[in-house]
């Protein structure tokens, strides 16, 4: 039982810290000459169909 508690308050932490600061992170690349994208992967999950 007191692992459980122990990784629910490592789960809880983390996830805090996450919220914290990911907005810092995302604030500081701002002034980026970088523009947003995506990717599109149409092979199989183990990467046939690629090439």
């Amino acid at each position: 039982m007191e692992r459980r508690v122990a990784a629910l308050m490592v789960a809880v932490l983390g996830t805090l810290l996450i919220a914290v600061f990911a907005p810092a992170v995302s604030a500081s690349s701002a002034g980026s000459p970088w523009t947003p994208g995506h990717a599109t992967f149409y092979g199989g999950s183990d990467g046939s169909g690629t090439m």
